[in-house]
């Protein structure tokens, strides 16, 4: 569906990522810590650069370590179609 969402939006001002997310996610700071998960605000910072990039339209976001939050590591546009 991603994929669909990607190619209906092409043509349009509507910006369409997808993210794999190879980590949990916690809103609550308390309870990340305690489980050693990613804190919300943290990953933030991968939003923020989605947000920011422009060529960051219709890909698919590849975080999978926290060194991933900072560069973004996404495919082609041309990767995705071709993976339909």
């Amino acid at each position: 569906m991603a994929n669909v969402a990607r190619v209906d939006n092409q043509e349009t001002n509507v910006r369409f990522s997808e993210v794999y997310l190879g980590m949990f996610v916690i809103a609550d700071v308390a309870l990340a810590e305690q489980w050693g998960a990613l804190k919300a605000s943290e990953f933030a910072v991968t939003y923020e650069h989605i947000l920011k990039r422009g060529e960051v339209k219709g890909r698919r976001v590849v975080v999978n370590r926290a060194e991933d939050l900072a560069e973004l590591k996404f495919d082609s546009a041309k990767e995705l179609v071709s993976g339909y």
